[in-house]
């Protein structure tokens, strides 16, 4: 008999039991160990464990704890004082060193002959500041010293040492250099250095005085400090009734420079734009009285042999026209009253020279011989033409200095020994017809 669609077949009474599936071994573990756990407590005053209660010790017992932690925190003590404590100077340290048979005694004397305390101190200081932010850092005098003179000297040393060891940044530099007071004018910080430096060493106090104007761009700054613009014409508090609505084109700077020792200093300086020799003169004046008042001894004053300064030098009480005889060199002292001699800068002087014989043509000495540029070019194109010096640096560079003013080394050899004995030797002895009549030159 067929069977008809749709039918649904009768259940069986044969039940079939599923087989359980083997665990992996990590999961059997896991499993093995979460039905030994106990049940959490239902209620919540057995969550938190009772606490021990401790036993009162009895008084002897309590007593000897007491000592024992006492006799400990004083031992901690100790210990870190001892820790923190350093050796204050080079010959301590060599003393510990020597003591703990570090060092023997003959390697002792050596470290005592070559180190000083300045030493242990900079180590000292660049060792705690290694460890330290660059904005916590801390420098002990002796560094702060070595920073600003290296720095002085250069700036590129100072930015390489500086990448080696801790030393502070060129802008603290200049700001510990802003707290003095530079303003134009004399300066009251080099004659208190001086005088010191006279009480330590009374050799110091023979110097001359040298001033000089160097020309400066034309601009106007803005001095927070003051402010107020800065540039114009500024001749500090020593002369009053100055006009200030002009624009400096000059620094007019005021130097010492010792005579017996070597040193320099520089102790003033004014902005100025063309300066005339009486308030030059009164200039100078102050500065000998600030010398002689910090105890030095102003033997000289040097100058270019600028009309200003020559003209300075008169109002002074300095004669110098006329005959040789005529002339006076040397002024009175405004304070103690000796001889101040003046001498003009001898390189500026021998370009002035060169220059004004060049420019002119030719001069008269006293003896009235002419001197004349006329044979210091015929002896260059004679050179030059027989490819021979006469034991001169003659060249054309020398012959067309005006591209060369400031170079003293030319006009020195323009003006040499050498050059005047070889146009002797074509005049007196090769009778050369281009050098006769030279003997002025």
């Amino acid at each position: 008999m067929p069977f008809k669609k749709k039918a649904i077949p009768s259940r069986s009474n044969i039940t079939r039991t599923a087989l359980p599936l083997p665990l992996p071994d990590e999961l059997q573990s896991r499993l093995e160990v979460s039905n030994k756990r106990p049940f959490p407590p239902t209620s919540h005053e057995n969550l938190i464990p009772p606490a021990k209660v401790a036993k009162p010790l009895p008084a002897e017992k309590r007593d000897a704890l007491e000592q024992k932690l006492t006799q400990k925190i004083r031992n901690l003590q100790q210990q870190l004082r001892r820790s923190k404590q350093k050796a204050k100077t080079m010959d301590e340290v060599i003393k510990i060193m020597k003591d703990k048979l570090v060092i023997s005694s003959k390697e002792a004397e050596t470290l005592q002959e070559n180190f000083k305390n300045t030493h242990l101190k900079f180590l000292y200081n660049f060792k705690e500041n290694l460890t330290s932010l660059p904005c916590g850092r801390r420098y002990t005098d002796e560094v702060k010293e070595f920073a600003l003179t290296l720095y002085f000297y250069s700036p590129k040393a100072y930015k390489y040492v500086r990448s080696i060891i801790p030393l502070p940044n060129p802008s603290l530099i200049r700001k510990w250099s802003t707290s003095i007071k530079c303003d134009p004018g004399f300066i009251e910080e080099p004659f208190t250095s001086l005088s010191k430096q006279i009480d330590a060493s009374p050799i110091n106090k023979d110097c001359c005085l040298v001033i000089d104007a160097m020309a400066i761009r034309k601009q106007t700054l803005w001095n927070p400090q003051k402010d107020q613009y800065s540039g114009f014409v500024d001749l500090g508090n020593e002369i009053p009734n100055v006009q200030c609505d002009k624009l400096a084109s000059e620094a007019l700077v005021f130097l010492l420079v010792g005579t017996r020792s070597h040193w320099k200093c520089p102790i003033g300086y004014f902005l100025i734009d063309k300066i005339s020799a009486k308030d030059q003169a009164m200039l100078v004046s102050k500065s000998l009285e600030k010398a002689a008042k910090a105890g030095l001894k102003v033997w000289s004053v040097t100058a270019d042999g600028t009309a200003v300064n020559l003209r300075t030098f008169e109002i002074l009480g300095c004669k110098l026209s006329g005959t040789y005889d005529e002339m006076k060199t040397s002024f009175k002292h405004p304070t103690t009253g000796e001889d101040v001699y003046i001498i003009l800068d001898p390189c500026h002087m021998l370009k002035l020279a060169r220059n004004a014989l060049g420019h002119l043509g030719s001069f008269v000495d006293g003896d009235g011989n002419e001197i004349k540029w006329h044979y210091i070019k015929e002896l260059q194109q004679l050179q030059q033409q027989e490819g021979l010096h006469l034991a001169n640096k003659l060249s054309m560079n020398h012959l067309k200095y005006e591209k060369h003013k400031m170079n003293v080394r030319l006009a020195a050899q323009t003006l040499s020994s050498s050059v005047a004995n070889a146009i002797e030797f074509l005049d007196v002895s090769t009778k050369h017809p281009s050098f006769c009549d030279s003997q002025g030159t």
